[in-house]
C-alpha cells in the first residue's frame, strides 16, 4: 500500500512540474521577429505623400486634444454653476428659517445660531411662540385638579 501512495505523490509533483518546464521552454523557443521595419517610399512623391499624412495626422489629433480641453473647460464651469447655486440656496434656506424664528438682526452671524437671553427673556421663560399644541393656555385647568 505505500508503494502506491509514492507513486501518488511522485506523480502528483512529476506531472505539474514538467508541464511548468514545458510550457516555459516552448515559450523560449527560437522563433523570427516579427519585421518591423518600413520600406523606405521609393519615390519623392511617396514620401511627399508620407509626410503629409503624417501632417493631417498631427492636425486631427491637435483637433481632438483642443476639443476634449474645451469640453473639460465647459464642465468644470457648469459644476461651478452648480456648486455656487447650491451655497445660495443653502444660505438662503438659513436666512429665511432666521427670519421664521425671529432672529432676523443677527443673519449669518454666531449670535443668530445660540439661544436668546435677553433683559426681556430669562433662561426659563417662555418666549411667544414657544407654546405647543399640548400646553394649557391662561385660565384653564390641569385634569386631576392641579
Amino acid at each position: 500500500m505505500h508503494a502506491v501512495d509514492a507513486a501518488y505523490v511522485t506523480a502528483g509533483l512529476v506531472v505539474p512540474t514538467a508541464t511548468f518546464v514545458g510550457l516555459w521552454l516552448w515559450r523560449l523557443r527560437s522563433r523570427p521577429a516579427p519585421d518591423i521595419r518600413q520600406e523606405p517610399p521609393g519615390t519623392e512623391a511617396e514620401l511627399i505623400r508620407s509626410v503629409i499624412a503624417v501632417h493631417d495626422r498631427l492636425d486631427e489629433l491637435r483637433r481632438q486634444i483642443s476639443q476634449l480641453g474645451d469640453d473639460w473647460e465647459k464642465r468644470d464651469r457648469d459644476l461651478a454653476e452648480r456648486i455656487s447655486g447650491l451655497i445660495d440656496l443653502t444660505e438662503q434656506a438659513a436666512e429665511a428659517d432666521l427670519w421664521v424664528n425671529g432672529d432676523a438682526r443677527a443673519v449669518g452671524t454666531r449670535r443668530a445660531r445660540e439661544p436668546r437671553h435677553g433683559p426681556e427673556m430669562g433662561p426659563g421663560d417662555i418666549g411667544p411662540g414657544d407654546i405647543g399644541p399640548g400646553d394649557i393656555g391662561p385660565g384653564e385647568l390641569r385634569p386631576g385638579g392641579a
